[in-house]
């Protein structure tokens, strides 16, 4: 079983890093041109969240050092565990100044329940993409999207929570 969650992990792992070498946002001429591309980025951006879901997704987040949205399933217990404690030192150490419950995002009808982090001179054009309210300070903040409001909440207090 940990060898089959390892494996789909690296395939997950390399489909990003092609994806992040496919299209980088560094090569992306300064032109009109540009105002297309980020239409076709949320186009991109929900599609690949839309497929995610279908996938069964219980877990969906921006991870920084590939650029790109990630997830975990239900049955990755060992992954989240790992990924939201990293989250808890960031936290503790400063790397995370902000903590807070975001606003519903809906993404081809399926609404998403996010716990929007605030990391240190880090930002999420993505999440400002996926929320389409054009709220510019919805860049700072990098999302953890869950199916549930119930499973989102219980997220957001373990982070406040001052015990590990």
């Amino acid at each position: 079983m940990q060898v089959e969650i390892f494996q789909r992990f690296q395939l997950k792992l390399q489909f990003f890093l092609t994806i992040h070498y496919i299209v980088k946002p560094t090569e992306i001429p300064q032109s009109p041109t540009t105002m297309a591309f980020m239409t076709l980025s949320l186009e991109v951006l929900e599609k690949r969240i839309e497929d995610y879901i279908n996938d069964g997704a219980f877990m969906i987040y921006w991870n920084h050092q590939v650029e790109a949205f990630n997830y975990l399933h239900e049955s990755d217990e060992k992954f989240m565990e790992i990924e939201l404690m990293n989250l808890k030192n960031h936290i503790k150490r400063g790397n995370i100044l902000r903590v807070k419950k975001g606003e519903v995002v809906d993404i081809k009808g399926v609404q998403l329940y996010p716990v929007e982090l605030e990391f240190l001179e880090m930002e999420c054009p993505a999440y400002y993409l996926v929320t389409k309210r054009g709220l510019t300070e919805d860049k700072a903040m990098t999302p953890y999207f869950f199916r549930s409001e119930e499973k989102r909440d219980e997220i957001y207090h373990f982070f406040c929570s001052k015990q590990t």
